[in-house]
């Protein structure tokens, strides 16, 4: 990722370590390493411990929409009420850019079969409007998101892994052994599986993500 800097650009980039992704702190890192540079990097390596620790004990969780009850006999993964809310503003929001849609196209093909004029501006704010049912549909899937995860619940407790969750609308119970547990990679997308069953996925391109639903499957191996 930085074999092209030379060393001077490469401590520039220290300079300015927070504005990095946490992958590209570590590369950056690696690379100083391996040119056997002499600098400070006390503040890199804060940066980095800082959010190791916050992958090792689950804490942006909650950036993907759950969070982490453990009181040593259980672990326990549920929706966060702040996502469930989110993805009810989202629908919201995603109605009403439909409606608004719905009345610029509506308003648009009024005027070009109307025996009044129209100008320039009225056509372009009408094609305005009916693009945000685009985006209106986008907001959508927070619907996909409220019913799939309506009544989730991963549980860890006796040596068992208890998944519930809706499939097809059909809310299910799911009951394994933790090593049923594993990631599964895709192109885009790095999932969190009980067996072929989805529990939580994340992009493939957030390396936070990622790590911390590493850590989880080996959070739900370790229940005894």
């Amino acid at each position: 990722m930085y074999q092209e800097k030379n060393d001077r650009q490469l401590l520039d980039l220290v300079s300015i370590h927070k504005k990095l992704t946490y992958r590209a702190q570590l590369n950056l890192k690696d690379e100083i390493s391996k040119r056997n540079l002499n600098y400070d990097l006390s503040e890199l390596n804060e940066s980095l411990n800082s959010k190791k620790s916050k992958i090792n004990n689950l804490d942006y969780l909650k950036n993907m929409g759950f969070e982490l009850h453990d009181n040593g006999d259980s672990v326990e993964v549920k929706r966060t009420s702040n996502a469930v809310w989110m993805d009810i503003v989202a629908i919201v929001v995603g109605l009403l850019f439909i409606i608004i849609s719905i009345n610029g196209i509506v308003t648009l093909f009024g005027s070009l079969y109307s025996d009044q004029s129209f100008s320039i501006f009225t056509i372009l704010w009408c094609i305005a409007q009916a693009s945000l049912g685009i985006l209106g549909f986008q907001f959508l899937s927070g619907i996909n998101r409220l019913i799939d995860h309506s009544g989730f619940q991963l549980l860890g407790l006796d040596q068992m892994i208890t998944l519930r969750k809706r499939l097809d609308l059909k809310k299910i119970e799911i009951q394994k052994e933790p090593s049923s547990i594993h990631i599964s990679n895709s192109e885009k997308k790095v999932t969190l599986q009980m067996e072929e069953v989805d529990i939580i996925s994340t992009y493939s391109d957030n390396y936070i993500h990622k790590m911390t639903l590493k850590k989880l499957k080996e959070k739900l191996h370790e229940v005894s």
